[in-house]
């Protein structure tokens, strides 16, 4: 459908053009009643006179006479939720009027006649749910008691129904005293698991905690140093690595198509944009403080959501309170992430919740933190599913790699691959790492590390069948005095230069020993490594 026609000589607020926006078509109405509010002329469709076919007459002549007006109509349409998503969200809206009439299914827990283990009045409860995977729940309480100061701390384990000798396994922790056991008989999933930690807890603030992390020193005091700076922040989140010191979460952002994604997921745990305390629109509750008063303010973790978007839907009932969310890197956490059985079966059930409850409070913010951290992003395009490729410089990754192109200069080798190494490790999205990777493969050869440098051309080789590197590989090889592998990848930039600049042209190169081929030979890449759902795929930097 091009366009679609709604005459109505009268009209309230019609549900039949916001179906028709929704699908992505213009609208050419009447100007009666409500029309006006959802038909802006001239840019989501066209009004005409009520009960003047002329004027209808003269607006279909439009769209016939200028097939562009079409175009830049659709192009005008704003997201228009559905009358089946509008259901949802009065839906929601009731629900949630409900849980505060009932507040008391998610109230505090009042005093329990029996003796618990712990101190008597903590600060802080620290609450884990966990299904299965006995290894990694006594990895992660074995790095809580060896990292914590447990003064004013209570440790609350929620087990879902587990049947791998984890229930045997806390129920001799708790008889230890070390911890306290809430035990199902069926698994609840996560929101539950947690609303009945938090019930049962008696801390001023809870932090929830995932059963995949490994804690380290001072973890816990870096998150109360940053919520105390503030009564207006509600919720502190970690600085969580994966074991290769990169990162995994340092803060939660969204692209323009309101997509949500760990922006930094990736990057170096030493990259300055992980180290800056700042305020985001979420953070991860796999490791988050967060005071009680404030969780039961928000009514705790929506139960609606099936292990997935909880953590995210409670950040925005809390900015909506009025609260703040913050990030701190004082708090560092080692996250092994998603290794719950059954993590991902309903992500798009959770996502589809999210939107229709929060669509119109969602801001676009992932362009602004890179901007802020001297990222620059150049759109190429959008693959067939919307996926955007990017060009990205990192300033960060610029300075670097100048200091380690100087020290080369200097004849400081082993401090210039130094350098490479660092500038290479900092952001693994800028698109010149095959640039540096080269610099450092030429700074290897220079220093006689003839079998690193072959490894380096390898990977570049992986991922591009630039002539330049096979011209690079015949001449490491041919110092290593592996001459079959030297002919081989002469051969082969031979034939890769004449597939890259033409015949004619290929027949003008003459390689030198030791001159480098002209830039002209790289070929183009595209892809690449991918951080979360909206995360850039960097394009050629070469």
């Amino acid at each position: 459908t091009d366009v679609a026609v709604v005459p109505s000589r009268g009209e309230n607020f019609p549900f039949v053009i916001r179906e028709i926006l929704h699908a992505g078509v213009p609208v050419i109405a009447a100007a009666v009643a409500g029309v006006p509010e959802i038909i802006q002329h001239g840019e989501n469709g066209l009004l005409f006179r009520s009960n003047d076919a002329a004027d209808l007459a003269a607006r279909l002549e439009e769209v016939i006479s200028d097939p562009e007006l079409l175009d830049r109509l659709r192009a005008g349409i704003r997201p228009v939720k559905s009358m089946a998503q509008d259901a949802e969200d009065i839906e929601a809206l009731y629900r949630q009027v409900l849980e505060r009439r009932h507040r008391p299914v998610l109230a505090p827990a009042q005093d329990t006649p029996v003796p618990l283990p712990g101190p008597s009045s903590p600060t802080t409860s620290i609450i884990i749910p966990v299904f299965n995977n006995l290894t990694l729940n006594r990895q992660c309480l074995e790095s809580l008691y060896r990292h914590t100061d447990l003064t004013g701390v209570e440790i609350i384990v929620v087990d879902n129904a587990s049947t791998d000798g984890s229930a045997a396994y806390l129920q001799q922790e708790e008889a230890n005293g070390r911890l306290r056991l809430i035990r199902n008989t069926v698994n609840l999933g996560f929101a539950k698991a947690c609303n009945q930690g938090a019930r049962a807890a008696r801390g001023e603030y809870l932090l929830f905690l995932n059963n995949d992390t490994i804690v380290t020193p001072g973890w816990l005091q870096g998150l109360r140093r940053c919520i105390a700076k503030d009564d207006a922040i509600a919720i502190v989140g970690a600085k969580l690595l994966y074991p290769d010191d990169t990162v995994q979460h340092a803060g939660v952002a969204f692209d323009d198509q309101k997509r949500v994604g760990h922006v930094y997921r990736g990057f170096h745990a030493s990259h300055p944009a992980v180290n800056k305390e700042r305020d985001f629109q979420v953070v991860t509750a796999a490791c988050m403080l967060i005071r009680r008063s404030r969780f039961f303010e928000a009514g705790g973790f929506d139960e609606h959501y099936q292990n997935g978007f909880e953590d995210v839907d409670l950040c925005f009932k809390i900015r909506q309170l009025g609260y703040r969310i913050c990030y701190t890197p004082e708090c560092v956490v080692y996250h092994l992430e998603s290794q719950t059985p059954g993590r991902h079966d309903n992500e798009k059930h959770n996502s589809r919740l999210f939107i229709n409850k929060w669509h119109d409070h969602i801001q676009s913010d992932w362009l602004t933190f890179y901007k802020d951290d001297g990222i620059s992003m150049k759109l190429l395009n959008y693959d067939n599913k919307g996926t955007p490729y990017f060009i990205m410089h990192d300033s960060h990754v610029s300075s670097i790699w100048k200091e380690a192109i100087s020290l080369k200069k200097e004849g400081r080798f082993k401090e210039a691959v130094n350098s490479y190494r660092q500038a290479l490790l900092c952001n693994p999205y800028d698109n010149r790492r095959y640039m540096i990777t080269e610099d450092l493969g030429d700074t290897l050869e220079i220093m006689g590390k003839y079998e690193e440098a072959v490894t380096l051309y390898q990977s570049l080789l992986e991922c591009t069948a630039s002539p330049r590197f096979f011209y690079h590989l015949g001449r490491l090889h041919k110092k290593l005095g592996q001459w079959q592998e030297a002919i081989v990848h002469l051969e082969k930039a031979k034939a890769a230069l004449r597939e890259a600049v033409g015949p004619e042209a290929a027949s003008r190169e003459k390689v030198k020993g030791g001159e480098n081929l002209p830039d002209k030979t790289f070929l183009p890449l595209s892809g690449g490594p991918t951080h979360d759902s909206f995360a850039p795929n960097p394009a050629s930097g070469l």
